[in-house]
């Protein structure tokens, strides 16, 4: 049974009081959307004002992480290097890549932005 209730006070997390609990994954030009395979491991960051799909490895995340490859710091959240997280870069994939949805066959299929 669903209940209902009205809640008096939020909790907030800021990174200079949590460190470790967000970090950015370095996405050029106005990222749009950001999707994960079914497997957790590749990482699609549609771009909607580019026709690059840039791909990054969770495993690589975690490792740079680890390392502390950090290209700079906004706002207090740590930003990760392109170098050390990316997986790959699909050059001209579309224009203005949003979504990536994937099947049970390892395929992914992106939705692109159109303009007139």
């Amino acid at each position: 049974m669903a209940i209902s209730r009205v809640e008096k006070e939020v909790t907030i997390l800021t990174p200079q009081d949590c460190p470790g609990v967000a970090y950015y994954l370095p996405t050029p030009k106005s990222p749009h959307g950001v999707d994960v395979d079914p497997t957790g491991e590749y990482i699609v960051a549609g771009i909607k004002l580019s026709a690059d799909l840039p791909i990054h490895s969770f495993s690589k995340m975690i490792k740079a992480i680890e390392n502390k490859e950090f290209e700079k710091e906004v706002f207090g959240i740590p930003v990760l290097k392109f170098e050390a997280v990316n997986y790959c870069l699909v050059p001209k994939a579309c224009l203005g890549p949003l979504h990536t949805e994937f099947d049970g066959k390892g395929y992914g299929y992106t939705s692109c932005f159109v303009s007139s």
